[in-house]
């Protein structure tokens, strides 16, 4: 009960409804009296945890349920403290029990087991770990770190690389539903945090292997389904501009571009040519059906008003000569006031926003150490896929068929294109920086796309 009391007392006067009624100069008082309490809190959680992964009550049990919400509430204390108290309180109080960290990673590794043997549907519930995540991500998020910073980054390192290979395994053997969706969010936020603050210090340990670090998130890449991928893309943005930044002034950043060239340039290589492609992945096609309704509105709307889906493909045609992304091209809505009154979405389609993120990442990686083995690979890659799939579909991948007129072939045009869209502009993006064979040899495969599709 006074766990419960003080979670929903953190919440409320650190940064909830109590804003409206509490006075600035009182939730200072409550937060700094919260971060006073940290050590007992720290302690509790740590206790609660530790018993809890220990315990053998069978899960469907009352006793069990009861511990779970204890543990729950009390996690979600400690959260909303570490968000909301004050960093002078914070430091003296997170580090005072060295097991919290391996207690609170054991959580989320406890629930990672539990949807491995629970099978695919969300059949397994987490049971603290999401919170346990959060918990993790609220400490990252403050770069408060004890006195033996090193130990420290080596240990969460080593926890977060687990948890990672694990979500990948799971996923892996249980395909894409395998993991409770909030479950994954929270400890890929974990994941993305982490690589955000502590990547310089991990690639500066001789004892940590960040290649084991990028083999994982490989593995975890291509195992999530499309609408949680631009989450995964985070620590692959981070690599990107860390090495681009700091490469030329630390030799062992260069070592680790060196290392790490080739896999990353595997990467980006699978990321164009597959992962993005809506012919190849059915959770793109999944996501695109999620953007569906955002966009049906506008479209019929355009029909209504005098136009056709073929209008809509002749146009997109159009737009693919035109240097920029158009948001029609990266799976937008028909028009810009498509994409208009989507808060959730910023004004783009979640399908948008995740193709122009991974052309994106291939520019930068190619604007760096990075581009000898990314440029030429993907630009050749991306060109090749565009100029064979044209070509074996009789001139159809993004051109109008005339045997094409039902509602169902309207939709797949459309798709194509948009895969059209994808292949071009990553052609263009590592093509600026490829070589001049490399870059020659693109725009042939593209010339002779177009010229075969137009035939």
């Amino acid at each position: 009960a006074d766990a419960v009391l003080g979670g929903d007392l953190a919440e409320e006067y650190c940064g909830g409804a109590g804003k409206a009624t509490v006075s600035a100069s009182r939730r200072r008082v409550l937060r700094e009296r919260f971060g006073a309490a940290l050590p007992q809190l720290v302690n509790v959680v740590a206790d609660s945890a530790a018993r809890f992964s220990s315990s053998s009550l069978a899960a469907a049990t009352k006793e069990a349920t009861t511990a779970a919400r204890a543990l729950e509430a009390a996690l979600a204390c400690l959260e909303a403290v570490v968000r909301q108290a004050p960093l002078t309180c914070l430091s003296g109080g997170l580090f005072g029990r060295p097991d919290l960290f391996s207690t609170l990673f054991g959580l989320v590794g406890r629930d990672v087991e539990g949807f491995q043997t629970g099978g695919g549907g969300g059949s397994h519930r987490s049971s603290g770990g999401a919170t346990a995540a959060r918990c993790l991500e609220a400490v990252l998020a403050t770069k408060l770190v004890p006195s033996d910073v090193a130990a420290f980054v080596l240990e969460v390192g080593r926890h977060v690389v687990g948890v990672v290979a694990a979500l990948a395994t799971t996923l892996e053997r249980n395909g894409g539903d395998a993991l409770d969706e909030q479950f994954l969010a929270d400890t890929t936020e974990l994941v993305a945090t982490f690589v955000d603050h502590h990547l310089p210090r991990v690639c500066a340990s001789a004892a940590f292997s960040v290649e084991d670090l990028l083999t994982a998130l490989a593995r975890l890449a291509f195992s999530v389904e499309a609408k949680d991928l631009r989450a995964v893309l985070r620590p692959w943005e981070t690599l990107v501009d860390f090495v681009n930044d700091r490469s030329n002034e630390d030799p062992a950043v260069a070592a680790l571009a060196d290392r790490s060239a080739a896999g990353v340039a595997g990467v980006l290589e699978a990321l164009v040519t597959r992962t993005l492609l809506l012919s190849e992945s059915q959770s793109l096609r999944d996501l695109r059906e999620m953007d569906q309704d955002f966009d049906d509105g506008q479209r019929r709307g355009s029909l209504d008003d005098g136009g056709d889906e073929n209008d809509l493909v002749e146009d997109l045609v159009d737009d693919l000569a035109g240097g920029a992304p158009e948001p029609r091209a990266l799976g937008g809505g028909a028009d810009d006031a498509s994409n208009a009154g989507s808060e959730d979405r910023g004004g783009d389609s979640e399908l948008r926003l995740l193709l122009n993120d991974g052309i994106d990442l291939v520019a930068a990686a190619c604007r760096g150490p990075f581009r000898s083995a990314v440029a030429d690979r993907v630009c050749a890659a991306a060109a090749r896929v565009l100029s064979t799939r044209v070509l074996v579909s009789g001139g159809g991948a993004f051109f109008l068929e005339d045997h094409r007129d039902d509602a169902a072939s309207d939709q797949q045009r459309v798709a194509d294109a948009t895969d059209a869209a994808t292949l071009l502009y990553a052609t263009a993006a590592a093509g600026v920086f490829a070589s001049d064979a490399t870059l020659e040899s693109a725009a042939t495969l593209a010339a002779n796309a177009a010229v075969g599709a137009l035939r």
